[in-house]
């Protein structure tokens, strides 16, 4: 699978955080070792149908450091997110992934997320999966 997170460029990397709030986990060195963002509802509309609707934020540029995973880090990163969603107006949270992504598609229902479709994005050579979770009233 070629993820494009693995191989993005510096300047691809800086675009994808500035198309929302990017939070960063830093370790007791100040070392980043995860991050994720998550942008306004409908700004990424562009993207498919799921990502463009009004209630909808989409968390992405997931990631742990492997040296640091298992540790809580990408649930508390997934706890804020959802925090940080309401905060700017969303009433559901959406993401993706590889559909070979097993663990993922299963932490992911594990925190209460739904299967709503399939996407297949021009930077990528699989098919992700469309997911989907009710975050309540915004604000």
């Amino acid at each position: 699978m070629c993820y494009f997170a693995s191989h993005q460029s510096e300047e691809e990397t800086l675009a994808r955080l500035s198309k929302g709030r990017a939070l960063l986990a830093l370790d007791d060195r100040g070392r980043i070792v995860g991050t994720v963002t998550v942008s306004p509802p409908g700004s990424l509309g562009h993207h498919c149908e799921v990502y463009g609707r009004p209630e909808v934020s989409v968390f992405h540029q997931f990631a742990v450091a492997i040296d640091s995973q298992r540790r809580g880090i990408g649930s508390r990163l997934l706890d804020e997110i959802e925090v940080q969603a309401r905060e700017i107006g969303a009433t559901q949270l959406a993401c993706d992934t590889a559909e070979d992504a097993y663990h993922l598609i299963a932490l992911y229902q594990k925190r209460g997320m739904e299967q709503v479709g399939y996407a297949d994005w021009d930077d990528t050579n699989y098919r992700s999966v469309l997911l989907l979770k009710s975050l309540g009233s915004a604000g």
